[in-house]
């Protein structure tokens, strides 16, 4: 359905760029490194240096796999930014940063100078690529320390980072049982679902609980059995009877909470689940579980139920139940109230409301949500423990790719209707897609190309085969025109073979700032419910146009030599213009975004009706 939009648009373009950060010197000494931390700011104002994320963590990946994140520098003071130094440790050579003049640095033993140093003006961001290449399942760690001039932090700034942070070659999901308030002499049971996010068969050789009572708590396998029949329901796994989960299986567990004594006052029933498996170079897969006792049902108690389950895909409509909840010594419930902890970029609400007693959910970003329920009873009292439930939102196409974006300007980037927040697009463009080279890398640009472009205005091309019931055309599922996102886009069976592969190229495009300027672009490009893309937070002004790159099909994932992703870069230190200029070229193997400021396509704004030219295009 065609939208609304106030139409910006340039006729001509520049390419983008940064200014050229300094290159990176000799390691330092460790006097010259004192040097680095000085403070010389002047004295009419300070930088100060915030790191966003401090902490940058990957899940667990695959061996062979590379991943890459964003580390971003914020100046958040009132005068330049100085960088003089850093150090890169690791616990193995998997990690390597881009930075400076983008050039990729290695964990080193020693800190690294930089020549001239590098400069943050106030207000603004300079982005710190990360890449990790996995070798193996087990936890890997880096630590990059930066020394700038900021007074606040003359010891440097560090950036701690993890690869295969995740239980690797197990997961619980929920890791957290949390059972609330139980009465004494009865039993509550809550479902573990165990599952193998890696590329292989995992055998599970032992479950047990450790710090707790066989009274307290207790685990059942019958449901176990469904996936493991061979099992003994009273025993579950062990080395000689292994459960074994092939590649991305789940299986259910019951844990139960039967307390037999009143808890210690104030304090919860606690205990330690543990599931091992039969890889040496895994780490057991570990989750906490928790109760405490009520005496006796002295206050409401809220019961809720997801038909269902607890694992849908994206847009899944859930319908929540809270209707079977409880009140004290039998008394009605009259009133209810629903929260959701949802994922960075969701929106969503329930429906009709937080107070129905069975609404509707629908998740429209990947990534765990966690709904909880309070009751009052007609006598006035509150349920004495909030009940909550644990969805995961998995996609579970071949290909899903989420957009989100942050607009710092934007004071309420959930609110809703024309002009009401920043409008960034999601392309997905078919190896077929050509055009006008607007961006002068030499080739025709596949977007807003009809119809070999799926966005906002061609949501559903018809590209593969004319049998419709072979799912090989993308479909744009979400779109949003007034907000933080999310976007995404579904692709059942990509096209290619082994004997004749095919790309897809991946885009983003500030459409309309609506007057709230800079925004933060996050796209995370999943293959087969796993992370296989995210770069997070890249600064984009209205109308640039992000080439983020190339979707092989088919890749390493599925029996070839190819990578997933090929991600487009641009040479190092490019300015606005360098690229039609021929001082500068796109798709290098490193360097800085692909991004085309003022990207307008004439022939698509003319179908259309365009507007006018934004000020600072050409």
């Amino acid at each position: 359905m065609l939208r609304w939009r106030f139409w910006l648009w340039a006729t001509a373009l520049a390419a983008c760029g940064s200014p050229a950060p300094a290159a990176i010197g000799d390691a330092l000494s460790e006097d010259a490194l004192d040097v680095a931390a000085v403070v010389t700011a002047d004295a009419a104002c300070a930088p100060h240096l915030a790191v966003d994320p401090p902490a940058l963590t990957f899940p667990y990946l695959p061996a062979g796999s590379e991943t890459l994140g964003v580390v971003t520098l914020r100046n958040q003071g009132d005068c330049p930014l100085v960088c003089s130094a850093f150090t890169f440790t690791a616990s193995a050579p998997v990690f390597a940063v881009v930075l400076g003049a983008m050039t990729e640095f290695l964990p080193a033993a020693g800190p690294v100078t930089l020549a001239p140093p590098l400069t943050v003006p106030a207000g603004s961001v300079l982005d710190v690529q990360v890449t990790a290449k996995a070798t193996d399942a087990k936890l890997q760690t880096a630590t990059l320390t930066l020394f700038c001039d900021d007074p606040s932090q003359p010891n440097g700034t560090p950036v701690a980072i993890q690869l295969n942070s995740a239980p690797s070659c197990l997961q619980l999901v929920p890791s957290d049982v949390v059972f609330g308030g139980t009465t004494v002499g009865t039993q509550s049971n809550q479902t573990v679902q165990l599952m193998n996010p890696t590329g292989a068969s995992q055998c599970v050789t032992a479950i047990a609980l450790a710090g707790a009572t066989t009274a307290t708590f207790s685990l059942d396998f019958k449901q176990l059995q469904s996936a493991c029949p061979q099992l003994d329901p009273a025993v579950g796994p062990t080395s000689a009877q292994p459960c074994c989960l092939s590649a991305g299986a789940k299986a259910a567990l019951t844990v139960r909470y039967a307390p037999t004594i009143a808890s210690a006052a104030g304090k919860d029933d606690t205990a330690t689940l543990q599931v091992t498996v039969a890889d040496a170079a895994c780490p057991p897969a570990v989750g906490s579980v928790a109760g405490f006792t009520v005496p006796g049902p002295a206050c409401p108690v809220a019961v809720i139920t997801v038909a269902e389950g607890d694992e849908v895909v994206p847009q899944s409509t859930l319908h929540l139940k809270g209707d079977a909840s409880t009140g004290a010594n039998g008394a009605a419930i009259k009133s209810y109230t629903w929260t959701a902890k949802q994922p960075a970029g969701s929106a969503k609400g329930f429906v009709p409301s937080s107070t129905f007693p069975n609404p509707t959910f629908t998740p429209d970003a990947a990534g765990e949500y966690e709904f909880c329920l309070d009751v009052v009873d007609a006598n006035g009292v509150k349920s004495c423990q909030q009940t909550c439930q644990k969805v995961l939102v998995v996609p579970n196409n071949a290909v899903h790719i989420e957009l989100l974006w942050d607009t710092p300007a934007d004071p309420d980037q959930t609110d809703t209707g024309p002009a009401a927040g920043a409008d960034l697009d999601l392309h997905f463009a078919n190896y077929l897609a050509t055009g006008v080279d607007l961006d002068c890398d030499g080739t025709g640009d596949p977007w807003f190309n009809d119809p070999f472009d799926c966005f906002w205005y061609n949501p559903m091309p018809q590209w593969g085969s004319a049998n419709t019931a072979i799912k090989d055309d993308p479909t744009m599922d979400l779109d949003d025109t007034d907000g933080a996102g999310p976007e995404n886009l579904n692709l059942e069976h990509p096209e290619g073979d082994p004997s004749l592969p095919r790309w897809y190229d991946i885009g983003v495009h500030y459409w309309n700032d609506h007057g709230y300027g800079v925004s933060y672009a996050t796209i995370t490009v999943y293959l087969f419910g796993a992370v296989a893309l995210k770069i997070d937070k890249i600064s984009m002004n209205p109308l640039d146009m992000w080439n983020v790159g190339k979707l092989n099909w088919p890749n390493q994932l599925t029996g070839t030599s190819m990578p997933p992703l090929t991600v487009c870069y641009q040479t190092p230190g490019s300015k606005p213009g360098d690229v039609c200029a021929g001082t500068a070229k796109m798709w290098q193997p490193k360097g800085e975004w692909c991004i085309t400021p003022c990207y307008a396509n004439p022939k698509f704004v003319k179908s259309v009706g365009g507007g006018a030219i934004p000020a600072g295009c050409p």
